[in-house]
């Protein structure tokens, strides 16, 4: 029984060294090719980044002065560039103004006065001093006035409203956002500071609205000179300015970004 095994096991050992010489080359290895594509995406010739859409212009307005303010617009509705948005009560102010244009009037009249019978040059002086601190008091007065109403500084829509009539705010409150919703640009969001070398001013680039599932051309406007942090990673905002605008576009839509860098 033992010699009948070793006989198996020896056919067995011939046999596996038989197929060894007929495949005595060994099977290569498959080789990893390896691309200039970074694990954000981006690559030698493009940079790829998320992003969303703002508007070209927008602002956050408030008064510099405090009181009981009269709302003069409403949410949604469209101002024009120097429209009074808002006003603070200005009856103390207006009253100042009064008081001030009335002081300039009686020095102006003490100074020509003066002037008209020949008075010391002293005197004269002294009355001409008096008309330029009434001036100066009546600017003043005019100016807390201008300082006293909300103006729109561009054409644009009411998107917020932050009070109203009858409240009682405080210096530097937002009141109302205003924003241009005519004209869109794209911020990058994740832009990392690996690949801001590689961005210029006027480069072009894709963007993809992924909620209008549209892939609009764009070109590099203008980028950030300071740096942001996004997870504890450096990154940097770049604004492209698209060129169209499509049909639906809304600010706060998010994009993908693709920016040609050869």
């Amino acid at each position: 029984m033992k010699q009948i095994l070793f006989s198996a096991s020896l056919i067995l050992i011939l046999g596996l060294s038989a197929c060894a010489g007929k495949n005595s080359s060994p099977t290569p290895l498959p080789t990893l090719v390896l691309d200039s594509a970074t694990a954000a995406g981006s690559s030698a010739q493009t940079v790829n980044a998320s992003a969303k859409v703002v508007a070209l212009s927008h602002a956050e307005l408030t008064f510099t002065a405090g009181g009981q303010i009269a709302m003069q617009v409403n949410f949604g509705e469209k101002v024009q560039a120097g429209q009074v948005l808002a006003a603070l009560d200005s009856s103390a102010i207006e009253a100042q103004i009064s008081s001030a244009e009335g002081a300039l009037l009686t020095a102006q009249a003490d100074l020509n006065l003066l002037m008209r019978f020949g008075e010391a040059r002293e005197r004269i002086e002294s009355a001409r001093g008096r008309v330029q601190q009434a001036q100066g008091a009546l600017d003043v007065a005019r100016a807390n006035l201008a300082t006293s109403q909300l103006i729109a500084p561009f054409d644009g829509t009411i998107i917020e409203v932050r009070a109203f009539s009858g409240q009682n705010v405080l210096p530097g409150q937002v009141i109302v956002v205003l924003a241009d919703l005519n004209h869109f640009v794209v911020e990058t969001s994740d832009l990392s500071e690996r690949d801001i070398a590689k961005i210029k001013s006027g480069q072009t680039a894709t963007v993809f609205i992924e909620a209008l599932n549209i892939t609009i051309s764009a070109h590099v406007a203008s980028i950030a000179l300071s740096a942001d942090s996004l997870g504890g990673d450096v990154i940097y905002k770049v604004s492209l300015t698209l060129d169209e605008q499509p049909v639906g576009l809304l600010w706060g839509m998010s994009a993908e970004v693709e920016i040609s860098v050869e």
